[in-house]
């Protein structure tokens, strides 16, 4: 993976190596409880709308996971990631919402009570303070790895625990 990135689909590029790392990682750890991960999976009923990533549990059918990637550089929680997250997430059932960037991830939780919808994040985490041309370096890669487990060990807690 060592290469500069050169006039490509940096979000595209970052959202095929979260797609793979996570793949490897829920096959690997059994125990997280997590079955399959897609990508660009049609989740409209009237009109094509495609998540970028679903993550599906294997102890309930029920519990899903988006996964939105945001571009470089743009905060995880911004209003209008928020907003855009707010739609899906009601429409098409997901429990729970991850927007992750090359450098953060946000996860949401739509069923907080009491609190606006913009202040559901349940946890932000710093992923690396790289370039954009970072991104297919194995120092970054390695890294991701390890903010990936880390944050689906976090989904599955939080996702199977009244289960």
């Amino acid at each position: 993976m060592q290469q500069i990135l050169k006039n490509r689909n940096t979000k595209g590029t970052f959202q095929g190596i979260v797609l793979i790392e996570i793949a490897k990682i829920i096959e690997k750890h059994p125990e997280l409880n997590f079955s399959k991960i897609t990508q660009n999976e049609n989740i409209g009923i009237t009109k094509n709308i495609f998540a970028s990533l679903i993550l599906y549990s294997s102890k309930d059918s029920t519990k899903k996971v988006l996964f939105e990637i945001i571009s470089f550089g743009k905060p995880t929680n911004s209003a209008d990631v928020v907003d855009n997250f707010r739609k899906r997430l009601f429409q098409f059932g997901f429990s729970y919402c991850v927007s992750i960037s090359p450098t953060e991830y946000t996860i949401f939780n739509p069923y907080i009570e009491g609190v606006s919808f913009h202040d559901r994040y349940v946890k932000v985490d710093k992923i690396d303070d790289i370039k954009q041309r970072d991104i297919l370096f194995d120092f970054y890669v390695n890294n991701l790895k390890t903010k990936l487990l880390e944050m689906l060990r976090f989904l599955n807690q939080n996702l199977h625990s009244e289960l």
